[in-house]
């Protein structure tokens, strides 16, 4: 929950890191996870983050999908450096 000043990232819940296994992706995994993940968050914040590189467009359709918007656009978010591309960072209020 700690703030990064470095790279600007705010403090907060983050969603990260969800794989699924190539075969079973696109069955709505991911999905499920995430909104599980979410509803957790819920009962503790009032909004969840994510960010993922710019060029990763599953997971960032997956998210826009649940309500996620974009916030901004760095170098660097959270502590993650992106090398060869630039990360967005996302955020979506949730109902407590």
């Amino acid at each position: 929950l700690d703030e990064h000043p470095d790279d600007h990232a705010p403090a907060g819940w983050f969603l990260t890191g969800v794989t699924v296994l190539p075969h079973y992706r696109r069955h709505g995994l991911g999905l499920s996870l995430t909104t599980a993940r979410l509803e957790w968050i819920a009962q503790h914040a009032d909004a969840a983050w994510y960010f993922a590189r710019a060029d990763n467009d599953a997971s960032i359709g997956l998210h826009a999908g649940l309500g996620f918007v974009e916030v901004s656009r760095a170098s660097s978010i959270h502590g993650v450096t992106f090398t060869d591309d630039e990360g967005i960072l996302f955020r979506r209020t949730l109902a407590r």
